[in-house]
């Protein structure tokens, strides 16, 4: 995983509409207040360039159980790549649970 403005972690602490089909967020970095950048929504759907989630000081360097390249399967999406809804099972629709 490559850095950006030197930080790896972001947050969206601001969505702008484009039109009716571009979308800006205003991404900043988790430990840096002051670094910040506008990003495409499209281009955060690129797992290149972007991922969702927090790697471990380990998983960046490449050492250890769960290390990024190293073909190991994650936990929580179990190699999907997706991680499905608690709620609906990706059905899309929630369950109604009668204790």
């Amino acid at each position: 995983m490559e850095t950006t403005l030197g930080w790896r972690h972001f947050r969206c602490i601001q969505v702008r509409k484009a039109g009716k089909k571009a979308t800006f967020l205003l991404m900043q970095a988790s430990c840096d207040a002051t670094a910040q950048l506008w990003v495409n929504s499209d281009n955060l759907k690129d797992r290149q360039r972007w991922a969702a989630g927090w790697l471990q000081m380990s998983e960046i360097f490449g050492q250890g159980e769960g290390a990024v390249g190293q073909g190991q399967v994650c936990r929580s999406c179990s190699g999907l790549g997706v991680k499905v809804c608690l709620a609906c099972e990706g059905s899309g629709q929630a369950r109604l649970v009668v204790l």
